[in-house]
């Protein structure tokens, strides 16, 4: 009786509990700057609110209780809950029932899951790309290997085309939220609508939802996971043992000695070894250029049929998980079927609404239409295999 009940409750949180797929375009777009949280009337747009309701109807009231941090500036706050409780800055190596493991490695020997953060980044001198994304979109090519671009909202509002180009060029688009802030310092709805704003711009952009997520400075907790669970992500890291931060960021002199430090660092990388992430970022020109001169580097190698050790891939590849919420992971491919469960509702035909963009910010275009609506908690299939008695009622 208990049991039937429990699912019975379940059936009904399973009908309730979806949230839209692709996402509701916004009307307007958060502002152009890091500077500041989304707030206020942001909060309200029907794109937040949906996929909040969403969050609270598939994840524990306890989670969504524990406390935020407090900020101070950049990668630096307070935390002001119990970490040992709330899994904060823990490594959640295992799957639960509250939200995905976190992800720190690849799973075959000797594969480099390259990946870059912040961007997409624009610098022309002399009408030429010199240590931005598409200098390094340039030297992937000639290489012949696809990364991961992990690209902030702000950003990608600035460069639309950038993205569109790193897309189109089969890279993987991925989430890195809209302002780059610590995400434990974020109220529970500010977080969706990090993720949602982001995820709604990058599919305006490019007509695909991502299905990896990095939190900025890899700040992260129970509450957030299970948010970000809720919404559909993998939380993606990057390597700790051996660590496979390259620390191209916040070096406090940006000058050629501490470039040719960095460079050494990632080049001490290239031996044999376990499946890893790294963490690089495109966003300035002097980490643009650090990554720049490693590719020349590899490029170098390859020209004179010299052997490198390590398989450059994309996150996807290299976890083995499609790039984009529709099972995809090259652009204009064909959906097909993932092991994903979700409930699909039937297809609506309305046009998605226009966002309108700040003053400061360039117009968002190639808004889509025809959005299903999928279930992102446990799904028809699962329920399915519960009432059979294949899973467990936790």
């Amino acid at each position: 009786m208990v049991r039937t009940a429990a699912i019975a409750a379940l059936l009904i949180g399973a009908a309730s509990a979806q949230i839209q797929i692709p996402p509701p375009i916004p009307t307007r777009w958060p502002e152009n700057t890091q500077l500041v949280f989304i707030t206020g009337s942001y909060l309200q747009e029907k794109l937040v609110q949906d996929a909040w309701k969403h969050v609270q109807t598939v994840v524990r009231p306890e989670l969504l209780a524990i406390k935020p941090s407090t900020y101070k500036q950049f990668a630096d706050i307070t935390y002001n809950d119990n970490p040992q409780t709330s899994g904060y800055k823990a490594r959640r190596l295992q799957d639960t029932a509250d939200f995905k493991a976190d992800v720190y490695t690849c799973k075959g020997q000797n594969d480099w899951g390259l990946t870059y953060d912040d961007g997409p980044s624009n610098v022309i001198v002399g009408g030429q790309h010199v240590n931005d994304t598409s200098a390094i979109l340039q030297r992937l090519d000639s290489l012949g290997v696809k990364a991961t671009f992990f690209v902030c909202g702000t950003a990608a509002l600035s460069q639309p085309e950038i993205l569109k180009a790193t897309y189109q060029a089969g890279h993987e688009i991925a989430s890195h939220t809209w302002t780059h802030h610590p995400i434990t310092t974020l109220t529970n709805e500010q977080l969706v609508a990090e993720v949602k704003y982001t995820e709604a711009l990058i599919y305006s952009l490019t007509g695909k939802v991502p299905n990896q997520f990095r939190p900025p400075y890899g700040d992260i907790d129970d509450r957030c996971r299970a948010i970000l669970t809720a919404l559909g992500y993998t939380t993606i890291i990057w390597g700790y043992q051996p660590h496979r931060d390259s620390l191209d960021a916040g070096q406090p002199a940006q000058n050629p000695a501490t470039a040719k430090q960095v460079v050494d660092t990632i080049r001490s990388w290239f031996t044999p070894q376990p499946g890893f992430i790294s963490l690089q970022h495109d966003i300035q020109q002097f980490t643009a250029s650090i990554a720049i001169t490693v590719l020349d580097y590899l490029v170098g190698l390859k020209n004179n049929n010299q052997p490198f050790p390590l398989n450059i891939k994309t996150v996807g590849q290299c976890i083995e998980a499609p790039y984009y919420r529709d099972g995809t992971s090259a652009p204009g491919s064909t959906p097909v079927s993932t092991t994903t469960t979700t409930t699909v509702a039937p297809t609506t035909t309305a046009p998605v609404p226009s966002a309108t963009v700040n003053p400061d910010s360039k117009q968002a275009e190639d808004k889509k239409n025809a959005a299903n609506v999928l279930g992102t908690s446990l799904g028809l299939a699962g329920v399915i295999a519960l009432l059979a008695g294949v899973l467990p009622l936790w």
